[in-house]
């Protein structure tokens, strides 16, 4: 159990009550109140009395929540395995195209030297 006595806690709460009294009495703007309100929303929320109330999964829903995450990873790996795939097919097109434009590139210079008369 966590200590509620430490000094993040306290500060939390002196802040948080000053800025409900600072909206309360027009110093601070009412945003400072909604704020201070959600920190203690989730000051009652993480509490050991609601966690108590709060419903426990059954093992079939942990078990159907572990069994979404598993196939979540698996197309997740799946889709990188596909980008890889993607970019080495880029890479071998790159080098195709390139070494085609060499060898283009050859055969023309060889066929301006074999149509020109020598001499």
């Amino acid at each position: 159990m966590e200590n509620q006595f430490d000094a993040s806690h306290v500060l939390g709460h002196l802040v948080s009550l000053g800025a409900i009294f600072g909206t309360m009495a027009g110093y601070v703007p009412a945003i400072a109140a909604v704020v201070a309100i959600t920190w203690y929303l989730l000051q009652i929320w993480e509490s050991p009395l609601v966690q108590r109330w709060r419903p426990k999964p059954t093992p079939m829903e942990r078990e159907r929540k572990l069994a979404l995450l598993v196939a979540s990873a698996k197309v997740i790996n799946a889709e990188i395995v596909a980008l890889q795939l993607v970019q080495e097919a880029k890479v071998t097109a790159v080098e195709l195209v390139t070494s085609a434009a060499i060898a283009a590139q050859n055969l023309k210079e060889n066929q301006l030297t074999k149509s020109t008369p020598e001499g």
